[in-house]
């Protein structure tokens, strides 16, 4: 069990396939004692291939796009790394994501990956490397005209459904709805722009698998009143 199987990012714009995350993970008890440098190997590689955000279970966002100060940061969050470390990475696109897992499988670092997101468009990426899905956790919503989200019991005293979608991007639920109503009457109001309402949606998510890029995409939305 993971924590980015919460994530509800359909409903804006119907796109699957821009909010796909990927963990390493080891198990106890069979392959986590000295783990560790296995899992800072990871994260070097997940930075070669541009991700939105990334992380450490702790606040580690990347603030920027990578580049020759943000190797720096990355290289500063990997000497924190032990045993009990889960690397996280938060990627916009598909085809970054194929790269990734091409050079993961290429260097076979011995420990289990995660990866989330559109379950068939993941499936298409691992056929391209000759592997195969072995899927642990599928969720399949029911849904009802009256209710997009498919969830069951009394939904009308629910958040609005991009509430939803912007709070469920932090796997430890940490982004509270009244911030985001708070930063949503700001943005509508032109208090802020589209990025920093982002950033600041953004720091209390302690995973580092919040999608900043994807909640402007969900912000915009918010702005104009969709």
């Amino acid at each position: 069990m993971t924590h980015t199987l919460h994530r509800v990012l359909e409903l804006t714009e119907n796109n699957f396939d821009n909010d796909i995350v990927v963990m390493m993970m080891a198990a106890k008890g069979f392959n986590k004692d000295q783990s560790a440098e296995k899992k800072k190997e990871f994260l070097r590689i997940v930075g070669n291939f541009d991700p939105v955000n990334f992380g450490e279970g702790v606040r580690l966002q990347l603030p920027d796009k990578l580049n020759g100060k943000n190797v720096q940061f990355l290289n500063e969050i990997i000497k924190t790394f032990n045993d009990d470390s889960t690397p996280t990475a938060v990627f916009d696109n598909p085809e970054k994501v194929e790269g990734l897992i091409k050079e993961l499988k290429k260097r076979d670092l011995g420990l289990s990956v995660i990866v989330s997101g559109n379950v068939e468009m993941i499936e298409k990426l691992l056929k391209k490397q000759d592997l195969s899905m072995l899927p642990y956790a599928v969720e399949h919503r029911v849904r009802k005209k009256d209710d997009p989200v498919g969830i069951y019991g009394n939904y009308y005293l629910l958040p609005s459904l991009h509430e939803i979608e912007i709070e469920s991007m932090c796997g430890h639920g940490m982004i509270p709805y009244s911030l985001i109503q708070r930063v949503s009457i700001d943005l509508k109001l032109g208090r802020i722009d589209i990025d920093s309402a982002s950033k600041i949606l953004e720091r209390p998510c302690s995973c580092g698998i919040f999608n900043h890029e994807k909640a402007k995409e969900i912000l915009r939305h918010i702005k104009e009143g969709e």
